[in-house]
């Protein structure tokens, strides 16, 4: 919100004050391989801390200028790619190793499911928890209990790789074999052949003057034009 741009890469995390001077609160990149910390995901949230996620270095909040470690030990065995906060500020990690989740006061809670690697974390505007997995397709956690999709329901691939909500609420599934489409339970599908430069869909982010930017294997792409364009 103070117009800070952060930054996350191998071997160093910061954040760029006023577009000129950054500030590094993570590693450093000539640090050693083997000492490195390795930031593979970011995310704020609704406090306005700021998470950083690393490989098999632990999980780090900033709060107020300052940068302390989340106590568990098990998150230095993983790495972490995604993070996720539901309305009941409950924090959602996602690694190479499963699902981890925390309450509002970071107490670790009993998620054994599910245990494939996770790729991408959605929460959408009904509180629901979406899980994208590399291998075991789309998780789903709400309150009504927990659920599966995979490519055998219609998704593209069991091997998801991103997730975004657009305006309308529309639920966006990047795979390695295409972009899906949830809503009402349908899955239409967009990939090289309806328009989009890849099959491999690698990040989605909604367009704020509405529609989708999808970020393919082959380039960047504005998701509602491909879209408009393929539904001629």
């Amino acid at each position: 919100p103070d117009g800070d741009l952060w930054i996350a890469a191998d071997g160093v995390a910061g954040r760029l004050i006023n577009e000129r001077s950054f500030e590094c609160l993570l590693g450093h990149p000539t640090q050693k391989t083997e000492t490195r910390n390795n930031v593979t995901a970011t995310f704020r949230d609704s406090k306005g801390r700021i998470w950083l996620g690393t490989a098999q270095r632990g999980l780090y909040c900033w709060s107020e200028g300052r940068l302390e470690r989340l106590p568990d030990p098990a998150l230095d065995k993983v790495a972490v790619s995604s993070l996720a906060e539901d309305p009941r500020g409950f924090l959602w990690v996602g690694t190479d190793w499963g699902l981890l989740c925390y309450d509002a006061q970071l107490q670790k809670q009993a998620r054994p499911f599910p245990s494939h690697p996770v790729r991408a974390l959605l929460v959408d505007r009904q509180g629901v928890v979406w899980v994208g997995t590399s291998g075991n397709g789309l998780a789903r956690i709400g309150p009504t209990g927990e659920s599966v999709l995979r490519k055998a329901d219609g998704l593209a691939d069991d091997l998801v790789t991103a997730l975004a909500e657009d305006k309308e609420g529309n639920l966006w599934i990047g795979t390695r074999n295409g972009l899906s489409q949830l809503s009402d339970v349908k899955f239409p599908t967009f990939g090289k052949n309806e328009g989009l430069s890849a099959d491999v869909v690698v990040a989605l982010c909604p367009a704020r003057a509405g529609g989708l930017w999808v970020a393919t294997a082959q380039g960047v792409a504005n998701g509602r034009r491909q879209v408009e364009l393929c539904m001629g």
